[in-house]
């Protein structure tokens, strides 16, 4: 600033040409950037959280075929649907994306945004949105930094977030846990089924009264098992999905710098498989659920 011209701040009391004052905007501009760093680092880790909950957001007013349900989740537009479909039909057909965009554009077709002109990346968009396919890439970018606030092309450098998603994926304490009450539950239900059978043997009792006893609890009891394989199927699942990040996350870390021939261990842990979806549109999905186009 000019020499000579100070600023006076009210609020804080504090006056930029004294030596105290320049003290204290030191302080505070630290203090705020501080807050800054805390404020991104809880953001980051509600995302983290939201990832690791299966969870995701995304851009509805411009997502072709799909509405923002009540409860947030993707109801689908019948209206929108049917050019979602034709576009997909059209570029299998062998037309290019130009072709397509062309002829909606002719036929006065609106875009998602309510455009009348359509353009390639239009329709190059919707064909590469994988969530057209029930899938869901997430961070395909992020902010650099906290300061710059700049976003970037995340092309493996986010492996901590991978590390965070990994460990909440492979938690099961309280599958677990459940896993452990229901056992206990269907020992408790057999030994009741054992005393009833038991005791009919000995002691004479109404039949009817006795079989709807013994029914309720062959419901019981059917019931909790059918509860149990759905646990440990859940608590087996997440265990292998933790597994399978954590090899690709290894396989990462423990490429060279320099790939001169091809590793079938590598392969293994870093892809989960390949989709060929046109004679030069070969896909290969990783095990970090990432998708790359050859």
């Amino acid at each position: 600033m000019p020499s000579g011209i100070s600023i006076w701040s009210e609020k804080e009391n504090i006056n930029s040409m004294d030596a105290k004052g320049e003290v204290m905007l030191t302080i505070l501009s630290s203090l705020s950037q501080e807050e800054s760093k805390s404020i991104s680092e809880n953001v980051r880790w509600g995302q983290r959280k939201k990832f690791s909950d299966g969870r995701f957001s995304m851009p509805y007013s411009s997502f072709l075929g799909y509405d923002k349900g009540p409860d947030g989740t993707l109801v689908i537009n019948e209206e929108q649907a049917k050019l979602v479909r034709r576009i997909f039909k059209m570029y299998l057909q062998g037309l290019s994306t130009k072709k397509i965009a062309q002829t909606l554009t002719e036929e006065g077709i609106k875009t998602v945004r309510g455009k009348d002109v359509w353009n390639p990346a239009s329709i190059n968009g919707v064909l590469r949105n994988e969530k057209y396919k029930g899938d869901a890439l997430l961070q395909k970018t992020y902010t650099k930094d906290f300061l710059s606030k700049k976003r970037k092309t995340n092309r493996g450098e986010m492996l901590e977030n991978l590390r965070y998603v990994q460990e909440e994926i492979g938690k099961t304490e309280e599958l677990d846990e459940e896993e452990v009450r229901l056992t206990n539950e269907l020992i408790v239900i057999t030994g009741l089924m054992e005393d009833a059978i038991n005791r009919n043997a000995r002691v004479a009792q109404n039949q009817e009264n006795y079989q709807k006893a013994f029914d309720d609890l062959t419901e019981r009891y059917e019931t909790t098992k059918a509860r149990l394989e759905k646990v440990q199927e859940a608590a087996h699942g997440k265990k292998s999905r933790g597994r399978k990040i954590g090899m690709f996350i290894a396989a990462v870390e423990n490429l060279p710098d320099k790939i001169t021939e091809f590793n079938d261990v590598t392969w293994t842990y870093m892809v989960d498989h390949v989709t060929v979806y046109a004679k030069n549109d070969i896909r290969f999905t990783l095990n970090s659920v990432e998708e790359i186009k050859a």
